[in-house]
């Protein structure tokens, strides 16, 4: 072994050293100068979401301090979209329960004015035997669940 063959791997072990750093740089400058305002438009988009949320009201009451409406407490069934895994077949159990009809269901889930972001509400003021054949039978009803509100009256 010679003096030179170690001088000449360290030389090339430094060439690829400096070769993986330069592209590591290179990278980093890509992704910091030229895509910057791709990356800021993603990370803007990513970071703002509207969800509207129902805000709460209070009791309505007259000039003489008569209720005129009041708040209480509702149960509804809901449908969250993103669970829903048969459709038909869940929407068509649940308006047997309800006993409401197949199409009226169908036009509560397709709804323009529903939030993509909450459960869509199906029936409200729903009795409580309703609400627990729903939660017994859950493995019949994916996604559906309940929902205590406050409804105005």
């Amino acid at each position: 072994m010679t003096a030179e063959q170690p001088r000449f791997r360290l030389g090339v072990l430094g060439i690829i050293v400096v070769s993986l750093f330069a592209a590591l740089f290179a990278r980093l400058w890509y992704l910091q100068v030229m895509a910057s305002s791709a990356n800021a438009a993603a990370a803007e988009a990513n970071r703002v979401r509207l969800i509207e949320e129902e805000a709460p009201r209070g009791r309505i009451l007259d000039r003489q301090g008569r209720v005129l409406v009041d708040n209480r407490i509702s149960n509804a069934v809901v449908v969250d979209r993103t669970k829903l895994t048969d459709r038909n077949r869940v929407l068509s159990r649940l308006a047997m329960l309800l006993g409401v009809s197949d199409v009226d269901l169908q036009r509560r889930m397709d709804d323009k004015r529903a939030s993509p972001y909450k459960p869509v509400v199906l029936a409200s003021d729903v009795s409580k035997d309703t609400l627990v054949y729903v939660r017994e039978h859950a493995e019949e009803f994916p996604g559906v669940s309940e929902l205590m509100s406050r409804a105005r009256h």
